[in-house]
């Protein structure tokens, strides 16, 4: 039987991984890389690390703002 394809994390860890994510956008802020979505214009790494974001926000708070 194949092993699980993920690991447990705390939200203490997925905390972190959540502020890694938010400084490899830097000079960007989430909201303006929502903007850059919402307007066609984001890369494919910048969607790629905004959706990082959203779903680890979703896992530590149970929802995406904004």
């Amino acid at each position: 039987m194949p092993a699980p394809l993920f690991i447990p994390k705390t939200s203490a860890e997925l905390r972190a991984e959540r502020d890694e994510v938010e400084r490899e956008m830097l000079p960007y802020t989430v909201a303006m890389l929502r903007r850059l979505r919402h307007a066609g214009d984001a890369t494919f790494r910048e969607e790629a690390l905004l959706d990082r974001y959203e779903s680890l926000s979703w896992l530590i708070d149970g929802y995406i703002d904004g």
